[in-house]
């Protein structure tokens, strides 16, 4: 079941989905009333394997009010049962620190768009109240988060005083950047606390949240 399209429409649209005895082909859950699949997708849709009901003919109100709504593909959202709310990037670290810190009192989604081409909404994948780790849902990548993420973002923001993210990337640093260090030993324990997570997931989303102003306010 995907409620994420459902807690959008409540909380964007201000409108709820009467159920009922059919089933939505999105998010697999009851309506009265659906709206048959041809009119909400497009011919270029490709994510018919993302569908929870791949062969239902039908569409609920609010995921077709989803897919009419591309404009909520170029924000960031955390979305609850009771609340939608719009996330700038410089906002998410700080999000996943107190939600690693004090938990979730309600089910949510945390939703990421980097290319806004994504129907990340399609990928979400739901955190239960009270969980000890975060799913995040950074558009094809479904990211496992936990305080060991929070340490590879402390690590790449200290790479970066010195080095490029081509010398990160490829794992090859040059001599005279070295040098800049306070010790070769710090050097090498930063480096191998982002080595181990390079070509992942996790990697690709620290890379996109990465700001230099988590260390000045003191959140990293």
């Amino acid at each position: 079941m995907l409620f994420v399209t459902r807690w959008l429409y409540r909380s964007v649209a201000g409108q709820e989905v009467e159920e009922g005895g059919l089933v939505c082909a999105v998010c697999g859950l009851p309506m009265a009333q659906g709206i048959p699949q041809a009119r909400v997708f497009r011919k270029t849709f490709n994510d018919w394997d993302r569908l929870a009901l791949p062969n239902e003919p039908r569409v609920c109100p609010a995921c077709a009010w989803y897919f009419d709504h591309q404009e909520l593909r170029f924000s960031h959202w955390y979305v609850t049962p009771s609340e939608a709310r719009v996330l700038a990037r410089d906002d998410i670290i700080p999000l996943l620190f107190s939600l690693l810190e004090f938990s979730s009192p309600s089910d949510f989604y945390l939703l990421l768009s980097r290319t806004k081409k994504k129907h990340v909404a399609l990928r979400g994948r739901l955190n239960a109240a009270g969980c000890s780790s975060l799913r995040v849902n950074f558009e094809e990548y479904l990211v496992d988060v936990d305080r060991g993420f929070l340490k590879l973002e402390t690590a790449l923001i200290d790479l970066r005083q010195y080095h490029s993210w081509d010398e990160i990337e490829s794992d090859a640093y040059l001599p005279f950047a070295i040098l800049r260090w306070p010790s070769v030993g710090d050097f090498e324990r930063t480096r191998e606390a982002v080595r181990r997570w390079r070509n992942t997931p996790q990697y690709a989303l620290a890379r996109y949240l990465y700001s230099p102003k988590l260390r000045e306010e003191g959140l990293l």
